[in-house]
């Protein structure tokens, strides 16, 4: 399978920005905008720590640096929007999504480590699948249940 890869990306299109580890628990990643740095935190799996990147390379993609620091009804606005376009790469490939459903029917955490991403991360994408990508899903499913 032929991932997404938030490490690729930020190479091939974000060279400038500098990616560091370090302890920052709670936070899980933050970009410091000031120092085109984003630091991830050092004790993240590699799971986490993919989502986490590909979440700050949101934020630099939906341009919110280029805005002033929004008011907090803002701020969730843009967390939102910077999960669900990391979300949307990491599990860019609804064949993969329907493979591990089938997989590890019923069991998030199981299904989501087969994607090699974190189970929140699953969840969010499958909470915003278009029509046509449940159909996918739902047929593949159904080919799986008729051959067992």
């Amino acid at each position: 399978m032929n991932r997404h890869s938030p490490w690729r990306d930020a190479a091939e299109r974000h060279p400038d920005v500098k990616i560091g580890l370090a302890k920052i628990a709670p936070l899980r990643g933050a970009w410091i905008t000031t120092e085109n740095v984003i630091v991830l935190d050092v004790d993240l799996d590699q799971a986490n720590c993919n989502a986490t990147l590909a979440h700050e390379l949101a934020h630099i993609d939906l341009k919110h640096h280029t805005h002033q620091a929004p008011a907090k009804w803002f701020a969730v606005r843009w967390e939102r929007e910077a999960d669900n376009l990391a979300c949307d790469r990491l599990l860019d490939n609804v064949d993969e999504i329907a493979e591990a459903m089938a997989l590890h029917p019923q069991n998030l955490d199981m299904a989501s480590d087969y994607l090699e991403v974190p189970a929140d991360v699953l969840w969010r994408r499958l909470t915003r699948l278009t029509n046509a990508e449940k159909l996918l899903i739902v047929e593949r499913l159904d080919r799986i249940d008729r051959a067992c």
